[in-house]
Formats: structure tokens, C-alpha cells, sequence
């Protein structure tokens, strides 16, 4: 029960530090070895502290992979600055449109699924396409005909 409690406390520490800076160095590059270790976060195995940097926005990770990645997990979205709000890529391979539950495999290596419910016919090989956010989620463009349908991101 106490390691529970003081995992949340470090939790909610963390996330109130990045509320009040948006800090682009990882907790380990820009926390002193003290501090460090006084949190509790030299118990994490390099896998956790990972995923702890990308939640809090601290990874190395350009705007454009951080785009959507709010849907990855069940965990609340850390804004910060310099986010995008569309990225371009192309769609790898063969593309014959949508219906009911495309997947979506881009050249970025990101991939969307087709949320909204609609059929679209269309064929090309590595279609250039356009992902918006949008008010009521995301939406895939295919950017020679002008087409959308919402979806949203499994990786």
C-alpha cells in the first residue's frame, strides 16, 4: 500500500513539474543524480522510464510521432509547445479506400484505424494523405481527391 501511494505521489509530482515548464530534456538529463534517486526513479526499469518521459512529453521524439499518440493509452494527454496539429505521409503500398474498419499503415511507421463508419473507392499506390485533428477526433485526407473519414491511432 505504501509503494502504491508513493508511486502516485511521484506521479502527480511529475506531472505538476511538467505542467510548469515544458522541459524537452528527459527527467534523467535534466534531474540532478540526488533528485533522482530522492523520487524513486532510478527503480524504474528502462522500459518505465521511457514510457514515463513520452507521457510527460519528454522524449526525443519529434511532433510529428507525437501526433495522436494521446490514443495509444487511457492516460490523459500532456500538451506542450511546438505540437502539430496535421502531419503528411504517404500510405505504404496498395490503397483501395475504406470500409468499416481500414487500417492505415503510413511511411512514418504510424498506424490508423478508420473509427467512423463509411465505404470510399478509390485506388493508388502509396497515396499521399494528410491526418488533421480535428473537434471531434482525427481525420485521414486523401490529399488528390480531397476525401476524409475519421480515425484514430493504434501505433
Amino acid at each position: 500500500m505504501l509503494q502504491r501511494l508513493e508511486k502516485v505521489l511521484i506521479s502527480g509530482l511529475l506531472v505538476c513539474m511538467v505542467q510548469a515548464t515544458h522541459a524537452t530534456e528527459t527527467l534523467e538529463r535534466e534531474m540532478d543524480r540526488s533528485t533522482f534517486h530522492k523520487a524513486g526513479l532510478h527503480r524504474l526499469s528502462e522500459e518505465e522510464l521511457a514510457y514515463l518521459n513520452r507521457y510527460l512529453g519528454r522524449a526525443d521524439t519529434p511532433p510529428e510521432q507525437r501526433f495522436g499518440a494521446e490514443q495509444l493509452t487511457s492516460e490523459p494527454a500532456v500538451g506542450s509547445e511546438g505540437e502539430v496539429d496535421r502531419i503528411s505521409s504517404t500510405i505504404k503500398g496498395a490503397f483501395t479506400g475504406w470500409e468499416g474498419s481500414t487500417v492505415f499503415r503510413l511511411a512514418n511507421g504510424q498506424i490508423w484505424q478508420q473509427r467512423v463508419s463509411g465505404r470510399y473507392r478509390y485506388r493508388a499506390d502509396n497515396a499521399a494523405v494528410t491526418i488533421e485533428r480535428g473537434r471531434f477526433g482525427y481525420y485521414l485526407q486523401v490529399d488528390e481527391t480531397g476525401r476524409k473519414v475519421g480515425v484514430k491511432r493504434l501505433k
